[in-house]
């Protein structure tokens, strides 16, 4: 059920006969989003706008959905009072960034001075705190300059354009968080499925781009005859598949007929592994670039047992005739409070890829660097902020309790699951690209620890032993 507020006073509850005309909140993954709606004489709110002072707020089950200030209001010829609301992170354009340079800084630190100097410039309603911080950068040492931007453009510009990530609004306990996340955090318990709550879709892809037939193709392998002429040879799956080099989707081709394309996928040696490969890009990585906008039903509307979808979520979209199976980033959202069968789902990644900046220096500005390193404390304290914000932060996820291991993952499936720490008698271990890793942070019962950055306030070894020394 959604209700909407007025500096904290009802304008819009249909259980007690509060109406507004065509209320639509539109919601973006990094935006500001928007809220419009119509105010009628005799409502409780009319009459009672002010610019950029008036807060609204959007609840959907007494859970802040938007929350933004009025930017403009205007009367029909029936007196309805039209307004149009721009989201809280438009506050972050409220406040300059003034003239700095700043060395040897974190991301979190970076970001924690931004905030400051935005807290600092204005009113308490409009004040972020920083939260969650998990994109990094390769030497953990950022170096830049601001020069009278706003600071909303400072984050975009100075972090996310840069380094990639998702930047997102997070309301808990009465605070305001300002999270910085390398990707998609959550997965989503429900699926918009094909005949049940996927009503309709439109997607950003032609016939050109979609294969019905795939023919994998793995590790090549060497000729047995000097002749520069002789045809490469590869491994394929015919092995494994019955004597057929290629794998089809029966649904897909139902639609759009045999349409055949190879893939190379070098690294792979076994027939078997193969056909796993070539079926998981029919039904799931060919559809990796893909923008869907889709008329779907979310199930929450319907029962509080369904999770609710929200953007920023990784959410599973089946469409057996369209022969895809995959997990999708929810990227925007249309919500009609009023008119729910009008609501639109966008499903896609549609940011670029995350890159980190050059990290090669010159001698001499190593030796400039070591002057500006930052203090052992300030270090310390940064890392302590950002492990205790990943870890009260979180709200989902599945415990799988198995014989030898217990797992945690962001799914309750295993072949689904792409978040997971998994402990054994043999140690314990965390990867972002599901159960079969790799473990880029770890610790084994052979006493070593592998993990991409160590912070700590002291370190005593008997021997270190390093590659590149970088401050």
């Amino acid at each position: 059920m959604y209700k909407v507020l007025l500096d904290g006073k009802p304008i819009y509850d249909p259980l007690i006969g509060i109406a507004l005309t065509d209320p639509t909140v539109e919601l973006a993954e990094g935006k500001s989003g928007s809220f419009t709606c119509g105010i009628p004489p005799g409502n409780p709110g009319y009459g009672k706008i002010k610019k950029l002072v008036s807060v609204i707020e959007v609840l959907q089950d007494n859970d802040s959905l938007f929350v933004g200030r009025v930017l403009s209001a205007e009367k029909d010829f029936y007196g309805v009072e039209t307004i149009t609301c721009e989201g809280e992170l438009a506050y972050l354009l409220d406040s300059i960034q003034r003239p700095a340079e700043y060395h040897d800084i974190t991301v979190r630190g970076f970001l924690q001075t931004l905030i400051d100097n935005h807290n600092a410039q204005v009113d308490e309603a409009k004040q972020f705190e920083v939260g969650e911080v998990t994109v990094t950068d390769s030497n953990d040492s950022l170096h830049r300059y601001t020069n009278w931007e706003t600071t909303l453009d400072d984050i975009n510009d100075k972090l996310v354009s840069r380094l990639g990530g998702h930047i997102r609004i997070r309301h808990a306990d009465g605070h305001r968080y300002l999270d910085y996340l390398a990707d998609f955090d959550n997965t989503n318990t429900q699926t918009i499925a094909f005949g049940e709550n996927l009503l309709d879709y439109t997607e950003n892809t032609t016939a050109d781009d979609l294969a019905t037939c795939v023919i994998p193709l793995g590790a090549a392998i060497e000729n047995q005859t000097d002749d520069p002429q002789a045809l490469q040879k590869y491994t394929t799956c015919a092995d494994a598949n019955g004597g057929s080099d290629y794998v089809c989707d029966s649904d897909a081709i139902a639609n759009y007929g045999r349409v055949f394309k190879v893939v190379h996928f070098d690294n792979v040696t076994l027939p078997a592994n193969l056909k796993t490969k070539g079926e998981q890009y029919l039904h799931d990585t060919q559809f990796e670039k893909m923008a869907l906008t889709v008329t779907a039903v979310d199930k929450h509307l319907l029962s509080g047992d369904f999770e609710r979808i929200k953007v920023g979520d990784r959410i599973r979209c089946l469409s057996k005739p369209h022969g895809m199976d995959r997990f999708f980033p929810v990227t925007k959202r249309s919500i009609h409070l009023d008119a729910p069968e009008q609501d639109t789902i966008t499903l896609g990644d549609t940011v670029s890829v995350s890159y980190t900046e050059r990290a090669n220096k010159d001698n001499d500005a190593i030796y400039q660097q070591i002057d500006h390193i930052p203090p052992q404390s300030a270090t310390l304290k940064l890392a302590q902020d950002n492990a205790t914000a990943l870890l009260t932060a979180a709200t989902t996820g599945h415990v799988v309790t198995r014989a030898n291991e217990i797992l945690i993952m962001d799914t309750d499936d295993t072949k689904t699951a792409q978040h997971v720490w998994r402990w054994d008698v043999n140690g314990w271990g965390y990867s972002s690209t599901g159960i079969d890793g790799p473990y880029k942070l770890a610790a084994t019962m052979d006493g070593a620890i592998v993990a991409d950055c160590i912070t700590a306030g002291t370190m005593s070894a008997e021997h270190i032993r390093t590659g590149t020394l970088k401050s």
